[in-house]
């Protein structure tokens, strides 16, 4: 930037520099203190800037063209040789009309939209409404806080009922990326999902003292910055800005929590004490690519959460019951015995509530079928039989879980690294295949790098496993692994 100033000051003769930069805050105030521009306009931020720093005066009007400033720099008279004049205004877009054939031009181009935006995924309760997520860089949003409780919900869906995989999600404000207020009634759909979280965000578990997110959270705190912790609603802070419950229990400075978020968590910059803690502990830290990644993760829990809607609404609220064939057949449109996609497409909005019912609701459907396989083997949709052995499930484990049919017990002693003592996880599976490579679901949804299955003696000997264990790398699909000889 001195380089470029000094040659067009001295080289073209220019009468004023006015850099236009894409920086955060913090450089653009070190642009002001070491160079003597007049004005700076800057983007980046997601906020409204205007201030002066050491003469020099700071503009940013924001994210997504919602303001706009309008600066004028003039000199009194041609031959003056003093510093422009600045005169300037930040105004709302949408004050003036638009024009109306890039308006045309604009509401074609978004129409290629319109199954994301009518695709609904999930109702927002009016604990979190007024529903925004303006200024997630500088102030707690409910946006942030319904994403990061849904977070935290679907990492621990697959837990039996009082029992955790996380204790908390954090995420800084700079990954809620929307910036919008929302109406009472809109809801979750594709469009917002994409429009709020990035898509390639991979939510990792990490390890954390109580002390350390006690100080943590509070750091980032203070001018808007896209470190700006935002947290779930089971998180409480003082008046002071320090955690005092997580998971709606006093804060235990001892314990090392499980927090769910993303590779910027220990960013020092943003948190000098989270920084430090895994500067001095890197060992602890968990491998980058051993996340889940946000968007599949939540399309997952949006799906059992509206599969579990669906089970009440068919009379299923005991996990000794099955579904009636009444009930089943509101969902079976053509009566053959089998919910297919067309058919939950079709009964969705009768049987759910929702309101928006559109053929871009494919990868909705596509989720709960899914999820719903993993119960049985069933190419062609949902029999009233898996219907209810889902059903059951979701009533033993709050939102799904499996289990072994046989009563055998799985042992996993995950792999040690960098010191970590080997330790291990015992669950209960449901085996999916009684021949060839057996197929388990982990409740945990633990991506782990290496693997040994040793089965109890009591477990049931199939072909392929004469010997009881079965070896193998565990694959990265996040919630289901294959074992091999």
């Amino acid at each position: 930037m001195s380089t470029y100033k000094k040659k067009l000051e001295q080289e073209r003769g220019c009468d004023v520099v006015v850099p236009l930069c894409h920086l955060y805050e913090p450089q653009d105030e070190r642009t002001c203190r070491e160079f003597d521009f007049p004005v700076i306009l800057s983007g980046h931020d997601h906020h409204v800037v205007d201030r002066m720093v050491d003469g020099t005066r700071l503009l940013k009007p924001g994210q997504d063209g919602i303001k706009a400033v309008i600066l004028d720099l003039f000199w009194p008279n041609a031959s003056s040789s003093s510093d422009p004049v600045i005169e300037y205004e930040i105004v709302t877009v949408a004050d003036w009309p638009p024009n109306e054939s890039l308006l045309k031009v604009a509401e074609e181009s978004y129409k290629v939209l319109d199954p994301l935006r009518r695709t609904e995924l999930a109702q927002v309760p009016s604990a979190y409404r007024p529903l925004t997520s303006v200024q997630a860089r500088g102030q707690r949003v409910s946006m942030g806080t319904y994403l990061l409780s849904r977070i935290r919900d679907a990492m621990n869906m697959d837990m039996p009922l009082g029992e955790r995989y996380v204790d908390c999600a954090l995420l800084k404000g700079g990954n809620i990326r929307g910036g919008r207020e929302y109406k009472d009634d809109e809801h979750i759909n594709l469009e917002v999902l994409q429009t709020e979280i990035e898509e390639a965000k991979q939510i990792l578990v990490i390890p954390v003292p109580g002390s350390v997110l006690r100080v943590g959270l509070r750091e980032t705190f203070g001018a808007p910055n896209p470190g700006w912790m935002q947290y779930d609603d089971e998180v409480e802070l003082d008046d002071d800005g320090y955690v005092v419950q997580i998971a709606k229990e006093s804060l235990d400075l001892n314990r090392i929590y499980k927090v769910a978020s993303i590779v910027d968590f220990w960013r020092k910059r943003d948190a000098p004490s989270i920084g430090q803690y895994f500067e001095d502990h890197p060992e602890v830290l968990p491998e980058p690519d051993s996340g889940r990644p946000v968007h599949a993760l939540l399309l997952n829990f949006f799906a059992m959460q509206l599969w579990a809607r669906i089970w009440k609404e068919l009379g299923l609220n005991s996990g000794n019951e099955s579904i009636e064939p009444e009930a089943f057949r509101a969902l079976d449109a053509d009566g053959d015995g089998v919910v297919s996609k067309d058919d939950l497409k079709n009964r969705l909005q009768q049987v759910s509530g929702f309101e928006h019912v559109f053929e871009g609701m494919d990868v909705l459907v596509d989720n709960m079928l899914s999820e719903i396989a993993k119960f049985g083997q069933q190419d062609n949709g949902l029999s009233q039989r898996l219907a209810t052995l889902g059903g059951r499930h979701l009533e033993a484990f709050g939102l799904v879980g499996v289990h072994f049919t046989k009563a055998a017990e799985l042992h996993f002693a995950l792999e040690p690294r960098a010191g970590i003592p080997w330790r291990e996880v015992r669950k209960p599976f449901r085996q999916l295949q009684s021949t060839g490579p057996v197929e388990v679901c982990h409740p945990c949804w633990i991506r782990m790098r290496k693997v040994q299955m040793a089965i109890d003696s009591s477990a049931p000997r199939f072909p392929g496993n004469e010997t009881g264990k079965v070896r193998r790398w565990a694959n990265s699909c996040g919630n289901s692994f294959n074992f091999f000889r």
